[in-house]
């Protein structure tokens, strides 16, 4: 399948010659840095009033999301064309000018929407990722991801696993798999994006980006059960 809305071809990073590589590697190093600094912030509690924020803990996966792929040349985003079942790596608009930490959506197809499932279908808490256009992603057992469908079922669930040592996230689905970014066999086409990684690697760790009110809404509520807790324990006594 191939995205006309945007052309132009992904690739991984250092796969080009000396002198982009050079570019690449300081931009990398910015985005590293700029990543680190939001999500240590957000790990003290000091969000910013707006704006998006990388994602420190997966409590705070709510609300509008980012899934961005810094690594692939130039960056990309999850995306989901309007009209269709179909779900793509979009390439972001600022190439060499790009900086994970700051980065913001310039589309409504972007964006989706996080929710946590209680009672989820695994017996333990899983998410939804929902577009805007109010459907909901999904995998297959082949690995084939959609988004055709208004309500969730178990395809529609996602664990997402925080990767160690890093600010990434990885996305396993009902069938245990990992989501993943994959390069297509025609060059002109937009990268795919598959449900059938065996294990976490690198095609299979995103970075995610969140609004920071939604955040500070989620903070807020854990702070009043907790200070509704001491209260009860206090009388408990």
């Amino acid at each position: 399948m191939s995205y006309s809305a945007r052309s132009g071809k992904l690739s991984f990073k250092g796969a080009t010659d000396q002198a982009k590589k050079s570019k690449k590697r300081k931009r990398k190093h910015v985005d590293a840095t700029d990543a680190t600094a939001s999500s240590s912030s957000s790990s003290t509690g000091a969000l910013p009033d707006e704006g998006w924020v990388v994602l420190a803990t997966i409590d705070h996966l709510t609300g509008p999301c980012l899934v961005l792929f810094p690594d692939s040349d130039p960056p990309s985003t999850l995306y989901h064309p309007p009209d269709t079942d179909h779900v793509v790596a979009r390439p972001t608009d600022f190439g060499d000018q790009f900086v994970a930490a700051s980065y913001e959506p310039t589309d409504v197809h972007q964006v989706f929407v996080a929710a946590k499932l209680p009672g989820s279908s695994a017996g333990e808490p899983r998410w939804s990722l929902k577009t805007g256009e109010g459907r909901y992603l999904g995998a297959d057992k082949h690995g084939v991801v959609l988004c055709a469908v208004t309500a969730v079922g178990a395809t529609e669930e996602w664990n997402p696993v925080l990767v160690p040592d890093t600010n990434r996230v990885a996305f396993q689905s009902v069938w245990g798999q990992y989501l993943q970014i994959v390069r297509p066999t025609d060059p002109q086409s937009v990268w795919q994006l598959r449900a059938d990684a065996k294990d976490i690697g690198f095609c299979s760790s995103f970075l995610v980006k969140v609004q920071a009110q939604a955040r500070e809404g989620k903070l807020a509520e854990a702070l009043l059960d907790r200070r509704a807790k001491t209260k009860s324990d206090r009388y408990c006594k």
